[in-house]
C-alpha cells in the first residue's frame, strides 16, 4: 500500500515538473499538396514545423519578439 502511495504522488508531482508545453499536429492542404503541421507552444515560445521548409521559432524578449528560422539542412539560423 505504501508503495502504491508513494508511486501516486510521484506521478502526480511528476506533471508539474513535467512543463507547460503544448504540442498541436495539424494537416496543412493547399496548392502544394498535403503536409503536417506541428504547432508547439510555452509560456515564452511558439514553434512552427512544417516539412521541407525552415523550422519558425517566435520567442519573447525583454523588448518584444524575436522570430528565428533554423535551416537544418544547411546547419545555419536567421534571426
Amino acid at each position: 500500500m505504501a508503495r502504491c502511495c508513494v508511486w501516486l504522488l510521484l506521478l502526480i508531482a511528476g506533471q508539474g515538473w513535467a512543463g507547460d508545453a503544448w504540442v498541436g499536429e495539424y494537416r496543412i492542404r493547399d496548392a502544394r499538396g498535403e503536409r503536417a503541421l506541428v504547432l508547439i507552444r510555452d509560456d515564452t515560445r511558439i514553434e512552427y514545423r512544417v516539412p521541407g521548409e525552415p523550422v519558425r521559432s517566435w520567442r519573447k524578449t525583454p523588448d518584444g519578439i524575436e522570430l528565428r528560422e533554423l535551416h537544418p539542412d544547411a546547419h545555419r539560423m536567421i534571426v
